[in-house]
């Protein structure tokens, strides 16, 4: 415990500290004279900690509080993950539903090219062109959408998020490729080491696949806020499950 009469504050203890959202840390109290503790208020605050000031008569005192730990250890990763979904519109001609319809995508790439001649003429005249054609229900039922103006569906896309709160020198250098990666659900539990209690949500693969594609997930944010002030950093990875092409994208099985 510091005297009224000392010029410096006085460190009385230093304790450790967790809080999920930024990590573990250490407390730090000094005690000392208003003079000794608004000097070390700037001295703490430049040096990225939070600070509290307190006062009983003429005996003041500073609580700070510091991320990392106090002997320079490296600090463990602290994720926080998110499931969510999201809906987007997707071209008509990758609806299951209607590729499964036409039955091959040369047959739904002939009706398409149909369908829009017809409606590019200045008086449409429909399929129909004699009374002896047979129309496809599909066929025309497409038609009549296209008519309307559909040109998509709105579909789900499930989304799998990681925040992750760590060191500034464990952040890894970006990068990039030319050709983009897509994990089977398999691929991406493993690669970054997913807890069973967050793959155990993810979504099986849909019963149907389009032609060429892949059910799986393509990264879509790689970020990282950094605080210097703390020397953490919060990283947000995300990935999207969809079908993806694999003449497109690579396939990481």
């Amino acid at each position: 415990m510091s005297s009224i009469g000392d010029v410096n504050a006085v460190l009385e203890e230093r304790v450790p500290t967790f809080d999920p959202e930024t990590g573990h840390g250490y407390m730090e109290t000094y005690s000392g004279t208003r003079a000794s503790i608004e000097a070390k208020l700037f001295e703490l605050a430049s040096i990225g900690m939070s600070v509290r000031i307190s006062s009983q008569g003429p005996l003041w005192k500073i609580q700070a509080v510091a991320s990392g730990m106090p002997n320079g250890q490296d600090e463990a990763p602290s994720d926080k993950w998110e499931l969510d979904t999201e809906y987007v519109q997707e071209d008509i001609r990758m609806n299951p539903k209607v590729l499964a319809a036409a039955v091959s995508p040369i047959t739904l790439a002939w009706w398409i090219k149909q369908i829009e001649a017809d409606l590019d003429l200045e008086q449409p005249k429909g399929l129909k062109k004699k009374e002896s054609d047979v129309i496809d229900p599909s066929h025309q039922e497409l038609y009549n959408l296209k008519a309307r103006g559909v040109e998509s569906h709105e579909i789900e896309r499930p989304v799998l998020r990681r925040r992750r709160l760590i060191g500034i020198n464990h952040l890894d250098r970006m990068s990039m490729s030319q050709v983009g990666l897509v994990w089977t659900t398999a691929a991406l539990i493993g690669a970054f080491n997913i807890p069973p209690e967050i793959h155990a949500k993810l979504p099986n693969d849909p019963e149907i696949t389009p032609t060429g594609t892949v059910w799986g997930w393509k990264g879509r944010t790689n970020s990282s806020v950094i605080t210097l002030g703390s020397r953490k950093a919060e990283e947000t990875r995300e990935w999207v499950f969809a079908a993806w092409p694999t003449l497109l994208y690579s396939i990481n099985a």
